[in-house]
């Protein structure tokens, strides 16, 4: 019989063993080092059979920005693994059971997770609230068009005067945008800051710069390069780990930062937005090769506070009615004021709108409109109500996932 139960500290590196084999990777003593600082051994879970840890599961603590500059408690599902030897026996469903049950005894509205495979998740309630979108462009092929402010200074600085920055820099924005996640001093060190000594693929070390504009700190980057040479021409690459300003003239200036690096014709940079302003920006948009995948899933632990967490782009009121699952399923009267607050309390009679937790999950954060999942057959209602959700829901911005966890 297998037993779920809290891991041991003594138990971590079989944990990370086990993580190794699951996701077809070897890691390093550093590697290993890393994650021990960021793991949260009292939200980390094993499934035992006899005396072999045949699954893992954890979470980390984040606070998820959601949209009216506020945040939302939420569980970070992660390192979700199963012996191959021991699936198909429910051992997942069973650890996925535990550690929801566990982020609800937290009282966090959410969970979310990033899904190694994307038909996983949604049986236990995740819905894709936020894409995965990178840019691959051929930086040879385009320029920026239109003025930059020219204010915008970049420089190139060292991993220390970087790490300082760009982390006291994050947290002063970090409430702008939805889909943004809490970082602590550990996890810039783990996460943010320790692959710079990891050069895989050919790869360099990072590379640092930050802008200023009349001496104020207003941006971060930081990427790698990679040396490709094809017929005796260079055709070399830019990879960015994480681009990041206050403003779009900010972002522009690091993108033309990167464009001009000598030898390359490539930038490649994950973790961007569709609404991103620099594909509005270049003279030729066939130059920038966009792929949009399912980024961050999200799951409701407590629909009334997770609904009450965020502000709203128009005020109304509207009965939602989500149609699964047992801890979720129920009518909500989210009631929207004229400063986009919003009240939510369970509610009897008939839903203005009926759609899965998954859908609702889908359109929490802006990321997907409701009247795109009202014609996708994922909501039910009057072309009314279904228009009042929608503005309801929508957002100045696309929400942004940053980085896997």
């Amino acid at each position: 019989m297998v037993d779920i139960r809290p891991i041991l500290e003594r138990e971590l590196d079989a944990f990370i063993d086990l993580m190794d084999v699951a996701y077809l990777q070897d890691s390093t003593k550093e590697r290993r080092d890393h994650y021990r600082t960021i793991n949260e051994l009292d939200r980390s879970f094993g499934a035992f059979d006899g005396g072999q840890l045949v699954g893992t599961i954890s979470a980390y603590s984040f606070d998820l920005t959601v949209p009216g500059e506020r945040t939302v408690p939420m569980g970070g599902t992660t390192v979700v693994a199963v012996r191959p030897t021991h699936r198909r026996r429910g051992i997942l469903r069973g650890m996925i059971d535990i550690h929801l049950d566990d982020v609800r005894r937290r009282a966090e509205p959410l969970a979310g997770l990033w899904a190694s495979e994307a038909t996983i998740y949604g049986r236990f309630g995740f819905g894709c609230a936020i894409d995965f979108v990178t840019f691959e462009i051929r930086s040879d092929a385009t320029t920026i068009t239109g003025p930059i402010d020219d204010r915008v200074q970049v420089r190139m600085v060292d991993k220390v005067e970087f790490a300082e920055a760009a982390q006291r820099f994050y947290d002063s924005i970090r409430l702008f945008r939805p889909g943004e996640l809490t970082r602590t001093p550990a996890w810039w060190k783990a996460r943010r800051l320790a692959q710079a000594s990891f050069g895989d693929s050919g790869m360099s070390s990072y590379r640092y710069a930050l802008a200023e504009r009349d001496k104020q700190l207003v941006g971060y980057l930081h990427y790698r390069t990679k040396e490709v040479v094809r017929d005796g021409v260079p055709r070399g690459e830019v990879h960015v780990a994480e681009l990041l300003g206050l403003d779009a003239d900010v972002e522009l200036a690091f993108w033309r930062f990167l464009f001009a690096i000598d030898l390359t014709t490539a930038v490649r940079a994950p973790f961007r937005s569709m609404d991103d302003p620099l594909l509005h920006r270049l003279d030729n948009r066939r130059a920038v090769k966009t792929s949009v995948s399912d980024g961050v899933y999200l799951r409701f632990m407590d629909v009334t506070k997770a609904l009450e967490g965020r502000t709203y782009s128009v005020p109304g009121t509207l009965k939602i009615e989500v149609t699964d699952h047992p801890d979720l399923r129920g009518t909500y009267r989210l009631e929207v004021k004229g400063d986009g607050t919003a009240r939510c309390t369970q509610a009897d009679g008939a839903a203005d709108v009926s759609l899965d937790s998954q859908t609702l999950a889908a359109c929490y954060l802006g990321g997907c409109r409701v009247c795109a999942m009202a014609r996708a057959g994922r909501v039910a209602g009057s072309a009314a109500s279904i228009r009042l959700a929608d503005l309801m829901f929508d957002n100045q911005y696309l929400p942004i996932a940053r980085e896997i966890f």
